[in-house]
């Protein structure tokens, strides 16, 4: 079993050691990722992050985060699995002026002012990064199954004829 990963390192000592972390980390406290997604409390995320320098000198951080996310499907309003593999490639800068000369093939990342990453901030945004723009079930007929669960658990309500009415007040309005 993979152990957890740490909450922060200092990826420039990282990189010059050629270190690489592979564990799990908690989803618990991304607040963003679980406002944009339907809860993360019981889920984790596999990550596999390498830090190199390359030649010319940039820190460089390799790897991939794997995860499934709960989201609500925007065709039946039933819950999906959303499986995320996400591969990263980034050059690790300590500000704007190192960013604009990283290469195109990294996309540059800001580390903090004291030379803290933080692995579960840095997971985040990666995670907010591969979310699908309209999560969807696979298949129509998921969805016709997730509808009809749905339709099963709301047949119980009882509607009366004197629950209000939103739209009675337009009976009163006279057609010209």
């Amino acid at each position: 079993m993979s152990r957890f990963l740490p909450h922060q390192v200092d990826p420039f000592q990282f990189a010059e050691q050629e270190g690489r972390l592979q564990g799990l980390t908690s989803l618990k406290n991304m607040s963003r990722l679980s406002e944009a997604t339907a809860g993360t409390d019981e889920h984790e995320v596999f990550a596999d992050l390498r830090f190199s320098i390359q030649a010319s000198g940039i820190c460089v951080l390799y790897g991939r985060v794997e995860t499934q996310l709960r989201m609500i499907c925007q065709r039946c309003l039933g819950l999906v699995t959303v499986e995320i593999n996400r591969g990263l490639e980034l050059a690790l800068v300590r500000s704007e002026a190192e960013a604009a000369l990283v290469q195109d093939k990294y996309e540059a990342y800001q580390v903090e002012k004291n030379d803290t990453l933080l692995i579960p901030d840095l997971i985040e945004e990666e995670l907010l990064l591969a979310l699908p723009f309209v999560p969807m079930h696979a298949h129509r007929a998921q969805c016709e199954q997730a509808m009809l669960q749905i339709l099963k658990r709301n047949s119980g309500e009882q509607f009366s004829e004197n629950d209000k009415n939103p739209f009675a007040v337009l009976k009163d309005l006279k057609l010209n």
